[in-house]
């Protein structure tokens, strides 16, 4: 488990300050909240959500992942603030599946959630 806290951005008093977050690997548990992420935001910007197709790993997050990971970033008390899932690529390189972040919690700067999903790689590689 990576442990980071996002710090307040100088522009907008809508940024989010000061939180602290967990990025850990997803199970089957977390398949409902992690559609209800992935829902709000493909509903901002008007992209369908389908289960059948696209979506349909998050239906069994474990067996979808196999050779990779779904890790969120979730708060003290277990919220769900976004998700990134990589799965095997070729030549040992890992491929982006998903990446979503509530929009209360993006702009926080451009390498802090990069440095964490690195981070977040390299912990469970």
């Amino acid at each position: 488990m990576v442990r980071s806290v996002v710090r307040n951005a100088p522009d907008g008093p809508d940024r989010n300050t000061g939180v602290e977050f967990s990025i850990r690997k997803a199970t089957n548990e977390d398949c409902e909240r992690v559609q209800c992420l992935v829902i709000s935001c493909l509903n901002e910007f008007g992209a369908p959500f389908d289960l059948n197709r696209w979506d349909a790993d998050l239906v069994d997050i474990e067996s979808s992942y196999v050779g990779g990971a779904l890790f969120l970033a979730v708060a003290p008390n277990d919220d769900l603030l976004g998700c990134v899932g990589v799965s095997p690529g070729e030549d040992g390189v890992m491929d982006l599946k998903k990446m979503y972040l509530y929009p209360v919690f993006r702009g926080q700067g451009r390498t802090h959630g990069r440095r964490n999903v690195r981070v977040s790689l390299a912990r469970y590689a």
